[in-house]
């Protein structure tokens, strides 16, 4: 592996999933929010414009125990939160709730495939996901948005100079 940082692998991540095209309502793509802070609070507040916008922060950054004088392997979980607003207006189909959920679940197949224990070929030269360190997506309810949340461990090679 390449020696790289943090911000690389989130960059790559953010290229990954905005070059995703959703099974359902492609109209309607992958964006980023790149502001800083969390963008839960804008997603609740916005939520006409929040369906598949993400957020990919790196939440820990941890030692994984191999060094040498030039370069380190370390661990990162990158946490990726992609919003998908409770009043889905008939959008891709006529029960809210469940066609919601439905999306959220194709979604939730095609980022697995990217960035994923599947996306290993995206990946290759730069992280390693780490599927046991990983866990599942799991959904957050909000007030006016649900959001579909990732927390991915990563190994990386991070040079000292």
């Amino acid at each position: 592996m390449a020696a790289t940082t943090e911000k690389a692998i989130r960059d790559l991540l953010v290229t990954l999933i905005e070059a995703l095209t959703p099974a359902s309502g492609s109209q309607v793509p992958f964006l980023a929010y790149r502001q800083d802070g969390d963008f839960r609070p804008w997603a609740e507040q916005n939520k006409g414009a929040s369906l598949r916008r993400f957020q990919i922060v790196y939440d820990t950054t941890e030692p994984a125990g191999v060094s040498n004088v030039t370069e380190e392997m370390r661990w990162v979980t990158m946490v990726i939160r992609v919003a998908y607003p409770n009043d889905f207006g008939g959008r891709f189909g006529s029960e809210n709730d469940r066609s919601r959920d439905d999306v959220m679940a194709e979604d939730q197949h095609s980022i697995e495939g990217a960035v994923g224990l599947r996306g290993y070929s995206n990946l290759a030269g730069v992280a390693c996901f780490n599927k046991t360190g990983s866990g599942p997506p799991e959904k957050e309810p909000g007030d006016s948005v649900e959001f579909l949340t990732f927390r991915n461990l990563y190994l990386f090679t991070r040079s000292f100079s």
